[in-house]
């Protein structure tokens, strides 16, 4: 009788542990799923804000550089590229290119990209629509083509008249600067 008892103490105390093992488990499980779906639904609204941000930043830029293209179109690269610098830090953003009818770039505040040719790179391409089109186009948040660690945001705001557009580009950083 004393083993029995001792048998049926060691048999509670296994199934407890079993127990009690696939419950800490079966939680772990959900915590961790849970956390990941909030961190995922974390990600997907910091993308959404920024793509906003872009958006109706794009917007106004657009709207800044139209009101000056008479001057832009008549001044040197050099003098271009410093009004467009000017812009950077008051619309807080990090590239600003002015797009020609034929989708290169005509003026940017990168020297390096006056022009490129949109239609050379994929990510670039899918901006083209605004040649035809009155309008805004945003792309997802994508890692920097020249620096890996680099999230960019692009935007573009076509021209009233249809002779191009603007494209903007902002990083991560300059996010968490407007936030």
């Amino acid at each position: 009788s004393r083993a029995l008892r001792w048998t049926a103490v060691f048999t509670m105390i296994i199934s407890m542990a079993v127990c009690s093992g696939l419950l800490i488990r079966n939680a772990l499980d959900e915590a961790t799923g849970l956390l990941k779906g909030n961190v995922a639904d974390v990600s997907q609204d910091i993308s959404d804000e920024f793509l906003e941000y872009n958006t109706k930043n794009a917007v106004k830029i657009k709207d800044a550089i139209w009101k000056y293209m008479y001057y832009l179109k008549r001044c040197s690269a050099s003098e271009a590229t410093e009004y467009l610098k000017v812009l950077l830090g008051t619309y807080d953003c990090d590239e600003i290119n002015i797009i020609d009818s034929d989708g290169f770039v005509e003026n940017s505040s990168l020297p390096k990209n006056i022009g490129f040719d949109l239609s050379k790179s994929e990510r670039s391409a899918s901006f083209l629509p605004l040649l035809n089109m009155d309008g805004v186009i945003a792309q997802e948040p994508r890692r920097s083509l020249t620096e890996a660690e680099v999230m960019m945001v692009y935007a573009g705001a076509s021209f009233p008249d249809q002779s191009g557009f603007v494209l903007i580009g902002s990083n991560m950083e300059t996010l968490r600067r407007w936030l």
